[in-house]
């Protein structure tokens, strides 16, 4: 059958589709295998052909499978407008269109997510209403904020908050999720603070997933006062591992330390967070930009860390910094 439909053979293709419900569900997997082998590879245009000459041959159900499949893909988009060209009934079907929103939350990609909103005509309504209007979709806006989150979608969001949305730690979109990580680099203080009320106790795990360096400002913003030199430290390392030389000059002049570690060492103090340097960071991820503000900060070389240093940055007289 693989060769019936690579060949375009409708005749044979059709009569082993009146053979048995068991030949109709074999052609109509190979076909379908077909169609998602090129969305993949953004043939957008011998999907449209494949799908034209298949539609006799596939169910509604199957091309909605097809549908919420390429929805959950990033970069598909045009893809998933042409499957939905032959879906025209079902782009009507509420319970079709929660679960096309929800395969695209999963693609992580904001385009698709929405554009799987822009088809539902009704909700979107609700959504271009203003805010304090009758909303008949309020518990569909919180899951939309969620959503939102899940595949990274600052419009969407913005529109579904201005209705009251609220984010419920249950719901199914945020399960596994990093939300610490995606409401920082959002820079929704609001958010942010409504939705973890302290520091959380493993800084270090919570910040690792923030992407920016406005993220890693946006947790200093809304707990400046309950930061410890130990949670600066932290995110001074995190801002090293982005490579954001402006938040690494932002969170010094917040109070972080660059040569923390040594300096509660001298104390006899332990150090309260992990025992990597900035300066280390650096050298571990290939931050050489990042050398000369962190020695102008205070940062100082260890010995041991002299020779990775001189790999990143041959001919650099890294005497002066030594500790």
């Amino acid at each position: 059958m693989n060769v019936l439909v690579s060949e375009r053979k409708m005749d044979a293709l059709q009569d082993f589709h009146r053979q048995s419900a068991q030949h109709r569900s074999a052609i109509a997997e190979i076909l379908l295998m077909h169609c998602e082998i090129l969305a993949d590879c953004a043939c957008a245009k011998p999907l449209d052909q494949l799908l034209m000459f298949a539609q006799s041959l596939l169910s509604p159900a199957d091309l909605s499978k097809l549908a919420i499949a390429t929805a959950a893909k990033a970069d598909q988009c045009d893809e998933l407008k042409i499957v939905l060209r032959y879906l025209d009934a079902f782009t009507e079907d509420p319970s079709f269109l929660s679960r096309l929103r929800d395969a695209a939350g999963q693609s992580g990609d904001p385009n698709m997510l929405e554009l799987t909103v822009s088809y539902d005509h009704v909700l979107t309504q609700q959504l271009d209403l203003k805010p304090g209007a009758k909303i008949h979709h309020r518990p569909q806006f919180n899951r939309l904020l969620a959503l939102s989150l899940q595949a990274g979608s600052a419009a969407l969001k913005e529109k579904v908050q201005r209705h009251g949305a609220v984010i419920h730690a249950s719901d199914p979109a945020l399960k596994g999720l990093p939300l610490f990580a995606i409401l920082a680099d959002t820079g929704d203080l609001l958010l942010l603070r409504s939705h973890f009320r302290q520091v959380p106790e493993q800084l270090t795990e919570a910040i690792r997933p923030i992407k920016s360096g406005h993220g890693l400002m946006t947790v200093v913003k809304a707990w400046k006062s309950e930061l410890s030199p130990a949670d600066l430290h932290t995110l001074l390392c995190r801002a090293v591992r982005i490579g954001d030389k402006d938040t690494v000059e932002c969170l010094v002049a917040a109070g972080a330390i660059v040569d923390f570690v040594a300096t509660q060492a001298s104390t006899g103090k332990p150090p309260g967070a992990d025992l990597r340097t900035p300066v280390s960071t650096a050298i571990k991820y290939g931050k050489a930009h990042l050398f000369e503000t962190l020695f102008r900060l205070g940062g100082k070389l260890e010995r041991s860390q002299l020779d990775s240093a001189q790999k990143l940055l041959p001919g650099t007289d890294f005497g002066p910094y030594i500790r």
